[in-house]
């Protein structure tokens, strides 16, 4: 499966439309993926049983929320929705946020026109 799929069928499942990268795209992307997308550790446990202990990969991410509704935990949903916002060109960096030890939380930070806007696909975040 070559990623634009993917990035497409992400866009389909969150019901947003594709479009060149800007302030108003990264809140309609934020809004429906924080409804969309579940915080979740179910789908997390399930790889952990397979004795697998690592992300799921792009097209399994995605087949969980469309086939299960699931989501994950702060490193898919949030290493992923960086994905799909770095696809069409957003500015953003991927950040291992520290709380308490270092790297238990992913966010990133998108610079959109010299602002910088923190994005957490967990829960409302977008804030510059």
């Amino acid at each position: 499966m070559n990623n634009n799929y993917l990035f497409d069928k992400y866009l389909k499942l969150i019901g947003v439309e594709a479009d060149a990268p800007s302030y108003k795209l990264l809140c309609r992307i934020e809004k429906a993926q924080l409804i969309k997308i579940p915080f979740e550790n179910i789908s997390k446990l399930l790889i952990k049983k397979q004795e697998r202990n690592n992300l799921p990969s792009f097209a399994e991410f995605l087949y969980g929320i469309e086939k299960y509704n699931f989501g994950g935990t702060c490193n898919a949903n949030n290493y992923y929705l960086h994905l799909l916002l770095e696809h069409p060109g957003f500015d953003i960096k991927l950040c291992g946020a520290d709380m308490k030890n270092s790297d238990v939380h992913l966010i990133s930070i998108v610079n959109i026109d010299g602002k910088e806007y923190i994005t957490n696909g967990d829960y409302a975040v977008l804030f510059n």
